[in-house]
């Protein structure tokens, strides 16, 4: 009789392992009935919305989603991001609303409740009337159209109308104009101000017309106008399109200090002069951009009607402007939240801060830095096994020094230090919110240009003209990852969740963070001489498969957090509440970000894509789910 083998010390160790990851039906105290507990909670959750009756394989959307709309009927938020967003919304509203007469001593908070108040207050006002009567082409001077409309007599004063002034003043709200087009060029060396020919204007007809009609106008006479004003329109994006082109061949700008602006261009100066919202020094380097179009702007000889219909243009797009910001889309507490949002953030994430998360901060600060951590080790491990093929030693280094500011606030939350950075905003009116609006326009407007003086804001945002984000977002300029604190609530975060629930929620946001700059690191990374070939064959069929850059930083976060688990629990895996095999939790878990409701079909097909695609990289959620491996997998993560 042969000897039996007995297994090597290695495979029994490998043995133990993979048994510590198996559900144990003994020890499991698994979750029963409406459990109090926050592990059986979010489990629910997870079970409520899936269909088993659909394949994982063939539409793994489907099986994790499909009855999540069931479960989030409410048309506030349409997925687990603007859920948590909506959250803090609530919240902050219940603050304003017990908030004590003490805390509204502090100024900045006076003002930011003042904000929300007058908004709350100006439901049922025409939001256009109202503007209208604050904004005028100049002083005690009516729009053209609305001149004989409020009881003007004779033909309107143009001699009254100074073009340049006017367009200073609206860029003193951060209007963009149908001739001027400013912004800030900033460098890892220098910092400018640019003057550039205006991006093409986009009003249309029917727009037109329902705007005048708001404003008291028959339906024949605004579309009398209308006709006019895309006269003006045509013309100037024509005028764009020739000098834009031109660019393309030849380019004639011109870089001067400020002081020497107002001899060699008087009308660009008093343009800038008249905008108010910065004194700008002398030494300021001024690029103006494409001379062709300012010499001919700036020679311009417009007739009395010609003047007159840009004007009205003029008109029409502030309107424009401020029918495109958040504040004027409701009056309901829930607009009036996120507009106070948009304009005054950091008080809001202050109060945020002192009254709701300040509680467990100790305790959440410390475990979200742990995954941070833990996910940037992840990802430099999987940019070192790239780099094969890649020269990948600056991304990593990058990534290495790559730091989390959690809460988008600064350093320390002093009344002095915030007090500062509002400064420059007037006490705001508890009952004119359109007034208290044009104020904040003007100081988002400040804050962006603050930069020329290099004067850092402590609040980053991902978008030009928006003033909060609710998701966390790299700023690639100071190498920081922002996590707001309204992410960190459930279902995506909260300190007593399992590991695993962590770390396929927030661990794969924090990743996802961090992966977009490193998607655009890695194709534009330059390779060693000996790696060309190999480089440009990879490129070759990295653009060919993967030019959706979002879907490369999905697949790159979901490997990332897996590993990161997968390497941080070893012998913890498995849930004691749930026989649901861990790996399937996993990604269960992870889907519930991309579930969707409400009638968002783009969000949702986009989301549905995401996932199968995800599930045909990722061989381990393959596997979770018995699926059949894809013949060819590009990069296998």
């Amino acid at each position: 009789m042969r000897p039996q083998k007995i297994p090597s010390l290695k495979t029994l160790a490998v043995l133990l392992q993979i048994w510590s990851f198996l559900p144990n039906p003994i020890q499991a105290q698994l979750c029963l009935g409406n459990s109090s507990d926050i592990n059986c909670q979010h489990l629910a959750g997870i079970k409520s919305a899936m269909d088993e009756n659909e394949d994982p394989c063939r539409n793994f959307y489907n099986y994790a989603c499909n009855n999540w709309p069931l479960q989030h009927p409410g048309g506030d938020y349409a997925n687990a991001e603007q859920l948590v967003d909506h959250k803090m919304n609530l919240e902050l509203i219940r603050i304003f609303e017990t908030i004590d007469a003490e805390s509204l001593k502090l100024e900045w908070i006076a003002r930011t409740y003042n904000y929300y108040g007058s908004c709350v207050k100006a439901n049922g006002s025409n939001p256009l009337e109202e503007y209208l009567k604050i904004i005028k082409p100049g002083r005690n001077l009516e729009w053209p159209m609305l001149w004989k409309r409020r009881g003007a007599k004779g033909a309107w004063p143009v001699q009254e109308f100074d073009l340049f002034g006017f367009l200073g003043q609206l860029l003193g709200y951060g209007f963009e104009n149908v001739l001027i087009r400013t912004y800030v060029n900033e460098t890892l060396d220098e910092t400018h101000l640019v003057l550039a020919e205006p991006r093409k204007a986009n009003l249309r007809t029917r727009e037109i017309s329902d705007i005048l009609q708001q404003l008291g106008m028959s339906l024949a006479m605004s579309y009398y106008y209308a006709g006019r004003l895309m006269v003006v329109q045509t013309k100037w994006n024509t005028i764009y399109q020739s000098y834009s082109h031109r660019r393309r061949y030849f380019t004639f700008s011109s870089t001067m200090q400020y002081g020497l602006l107002q001899a060699t261009y008087p009308n660009l100066y008093k343009y800038l002069q008249s905008s108010g919202i910065l004194n700008f020094k002398d030494n300021l380097d001024i690029e103006i951009s494409n001379l062709d179009y300012f010499d001919y702007l700036l020679a311009q000889q417009w007739s009395d009607r010609e003047m007159e219909d840009l004007c009205n243009f003029l008109m029409l797009q502030v309107l424009q402007h401020l029918l495109q910001d958040k504040g004027i889309r409701g009056f309901r507490k829930l607009d009036c939240i996120k507009e106070v949002r948009h304009k005054l953030d950091l008080p809001l994430t202050f109060l945020f801060y002192e009254h709701a998360y300040r509680p467990s901060e100790l305790k959440t600060n410390l475990d979200i830095q742990n995954i941070f951590r833990q996910a940037r080790s992840s990802l430099m491990q999987l940019l070192a096994e790239k780099s094969n093929f890649l020269n990948t030693e600056r991304l990593r280094s990058d990534t290495n020094n790559t730091l989390l500011n959690l809460g988008n606030q600064p350093q320390t939350l002093r009344n002095s230090h915030i007090r500062h950075l509002f400064h420059d905003i007037p006490p705001l009116q508890p009952d004119n919110f359109y007034i208290n609006h044009l104020h904040l326009l003007r100081h988002r407007m400040i804050t962006s240009l603050r930069r020329l003086e290099h004067e850092r804001h402590v609040m980053y945002s991902p978008y030009q003209r928006v003033g909060y984000s609710s998701n966390p977002f790299y700023d690639e300029r100071r190498n920081i990852v922002i996590l707001p604190l309204g992410y960190v609530q459930p279902p995506i975060y909260h300190p007593g969740l399992h590991g695993l629930f962590k770390w396929s929620t927030l661990g794969f946001s924090l990743a996802e963070a961090m992966f977009h700059s490193q998607t655009v690191g890695i194709i534009y990374a330059t390779p060693s001489p000996t790696q060309s070939r190999q480089f440009l064959q990879n490129m070759n069929y990295f653009y060919d498969h993967y030019m959706d850059l979002e879907l490369v930083k999905k697949i790159g976060a979901t490997a990332v957090a897996y590993r990161a688990f997968v390497e941080n629990h070893q012998g913890q895996g498995q849930p004691d509440f749930t026989d649901i095999p861990w790996q399937k939790l996993f990604f269960l878990n992870m889907a519930q970000q991309f579930c969707v409701n409400g009638g968002d079909e783009n969000l949702r097909d986009r989301n549905r894509l995401y996932l199968q695609k995800i599930m045909e990289k990722i061989p381990y959620m393959r596997q979770a789910f018995a699926c059949r491996r894809e013949p060819f997998v590009l990069v296998n993560f």
